[in-house]
């Protein structure tokens, strides 16, 4: 599922929040959520694909939003940017 407003990629919360709120309706996406827990974490593509031409005012965007969809343990409240995280995973069975 693509996400482009017409003539221009999601710059706004708005814009990020449509296109979180349209991925969210694709079938494979939800029944592979329902399936099994995930570990995510979001990078360049997730957020703002090279988000980084359009200036760190757009990436903050991007990753503020993202936080807002995807209910993810912050490493660092102070550092939003930021997404090192180790995980300790013991014998399931």
């Amino acid at each position: 599922i693509g996400c482009i407003f017409s003539d221009h990629e999601p710059v706004t919360i708005i814009n990020y929040c449509t296109c979180l709120a349209l991925y969210r309706t694709d079938s494979v996406l939800v029944s592979a959520h329902a399936s099994a827990a995930w570990i995510t974490v979001w990078d360049n593509h997730e957020v703002a694909n090279n988000g980084w031409k359009a200036g760190t005012n757009r990436k903050n965007t991007a990753v503020r939003t993202y936080h807002r969809w995807m209910p993810i343990h912050q490493v660092a409240a102070d550092d939003k940017l930021r997404i090192g995280h180790n995980f300790r995973i013991r014998k399931l069975l």
